[in-house]
C-alpha cells in the first residue's frame, strides 16, 4: 500500500450518511465512531491517534476510512481534551512564534481495488476564532489535487495523513487548484472555536460527496495558579465525595 505524508515543505457498510454542508451554515462534528486508528502515523512518531472522530463508508467496493483529531504539538504541550464526540479542547498559546499548541491530524485510507486516482479529498478548515464559522468561510485545502502536484502516482496513492497547524503560512497562501485560503487569519493566542471538515468525493470539482468527518476545537486560555488551584481543590473534593460513596 503506498501512502503520501503531506508536510510542510513540500508545499463495513455504511453506518452513517455523509454529512451535506450548506453555506451560510455552521460546520458542526460529525463522525460515526470515535476512537483509536492503530495505522495512522500522521507522517510523524508519537503523535496521538487513539482520540480520532472517524467515518467509514463502502463505494465501489472500496472502504474508506477518514479519521481526524485535535493533537498535541511537541511533547512540552499539553495533549487536547477530547469528548468523545468530535469536540476537543485545547489551550492558546505558542509552541513556536505564531503556532499554536495545538495541531489538526488528519488521515485518510482506501482499503480494496481504488486509489485516490478515483476520489478526491479535501480539508476545509476555519481560522476565524469566532463561534459557528459559516461553511463557505472556511478555506479548502484539496489533498488529491496536492498530493499529484507533489508528484504522486494517484493510481497507487491510497492512504494521506498529516498533522499540520493553523499557524503555517501555506495554509494562508493562494495555490491554484490546491489552496483557497480563508479571509481570516490565524492568532494562536486567540480563544474561541475552530472548525475542520474532511470529505471524500467523486473526482471532478464538485464531485458528489461520499463520506465525511467533522471535529471541532475549542481554544481557552491556561489556567492561572488561582485558577488552576481551584481546579485541583475540585478534583480533590470529587474524589473524597467518590470515597464516601463507595464506602
Amino acid at each position: 500500500m503506498k501512502s503520501l505524508l503531506l508536510t510542510l515543505a513540500a508545499l463495513a457498510p455504511v453506518a452513517a450518511e455523509a454529512s451535506i454542508q450548506i453555506p451560510g451554515a455552521p460546520l458542526d462534528p460529525v463522525a460515526d465512531t470515535f476512537g483509536a486508528i492503530p495505522a495512522a502515523t500522521f507522517g510523524g512518531s508519537g503523535i496521538p491517534n487513539n482520540q480520532m472522530a472517524i467515518s467509514t463508508a463502502v463505494h465501489n467496493g472500496n472502504t474508506i476510512t477518514l479519521g481526524i483529531a485535535a493533537t498535541q504539538r511537541f511533547d512540552s504541550a499539553p495533549q487536547p481534551l477530547a469528548d468523545g464526540m468530535g469536540g476537543y479542547q485545547a489551550l492558546n498559546g505558542e509552541s513556536d512564534p505564531g503556532l499554536a499548541r495545538w495541531n489538526f491530524s488528519f488521515y485518510a485510507t482506501i482499503d480494496g481495488p481504488g486509489s485516490f486516482e478515483d476520489y478526491r479529498l479535501v480539508l476545509d478548515y476555519d481560522m476565524d476564532n469566532a463561534a459557528g464559522t459559516p461553511f463557505d468561510m472556511h478555506g479548502q485545502w484539496d489533498l488529491t489535487m496536492g498530493a499529484a502536484m507533489l508528484g504522486a502516482d494517484l493510481s497507487t496513492l491510497r492512504t494521506i495523513e498529516t498533522s499540520q497547524n493553523l499557524g503555517f503560512g501555506f495554509l494562508d497562501t493562494p495555490a491554484v487548484g490546491v489552496i483557497m485560503p480563508p479571509s481570516a487569519s490565524f492568532d494562536p493566542f486567540d480563544v474561541g472555536e475552530y472548525t475542520f471538515l474532511l470529505s471524500v468525493h467523486h473526482p471532478f470539482i464538485g464531485g458528489e460527496l461520499i463520506d465525511s468527518v467533522a471535529m471541532a476545537v475549542n481554544v481557552v486560555p491556561e489556567p492561572t495558579a488561582a485558577g488552576l488551584w481551584g481546579v485541583l481543590v475540585g478534583v480533590a473534593g470529587l474524589t473524597t465525595r467518590r470515597g464516601a460513596l463507595l464506602g
